[in-house]
């Protein structure tokens, strides 16, 4: 009997994994690096982190979201080295509006395969009470995950004032 439910998700692991679009199966690995993150931060898994790889590009724009509804973007600080930087919060009703949309798709199974060659990617790795989940969407069909190209603008439409000096 288990063995029968071993391989029926063996086999299910395997589709999902054999198209060009991925929705990890296993354990999902955020981005370790610590450096830049507020204390309570650093030992925290983020609701959110986004990566946009732009096609024609070997850069990529990652973006991090905390249950507390801190904003982090990753890059290079004053030197060459990637790091963590702070820029805002997320207002909690955003936060909520996040956490509701991630728990919708938990369920779903692969993304749609990617079109043509050099399309982009973006990869959505998310961490609620109801999943840990990990989706690659390769060019601009969502398929059932349509949901997801509402991140940018929930985070966007709730983003707390930021301070500027001198304004």
């Amino acid at each position: 009997m288990k063995l029968n439910a071993y391989f029926r998700g063996l086999a299910l692991a395997l589709t999902l994994l054999s198209s060009n679009c991925e929705v990890a199966t296993m354990e999902v690995s955020f981005i370790p690096s610590k450096t830049g993150l507020q204390a309570g931060h650093a030992s925290q898994t983020p609701l959110l982190e986004q990566i946009y790889h732009p096609p024609g590009t070997s850069t990529e724009e990652v973006m991090r979201v905390y249950p507390d509804g801190s904003l982090y973007f990753y890059g290079p600080a004053d030197s060459i080295a990637k790091q963590w930087g702070y820029l805002t919060k997320v207002k909690p009703v955003g936060v909520s509006q996040l956490t509701a949309l991630f728990e919708d798709v938990c369920d779903l199974g692969a993304a749609p395969a990617a079109q043509g060659h050099n399309l982009g990617s973006v990869t959505y790795r998310f961490h609620t009470e109801a999943c840990t989940k990990e989706v690659v969407i390769h060019g601009i069909d969502y398929g059932d995950y349509a949901a997801l190209e509402r991140v940018t603008e929930i985070v966007n439409g709730n983003l707390e004032k930021m301070f500027r000096p001198g304004r």
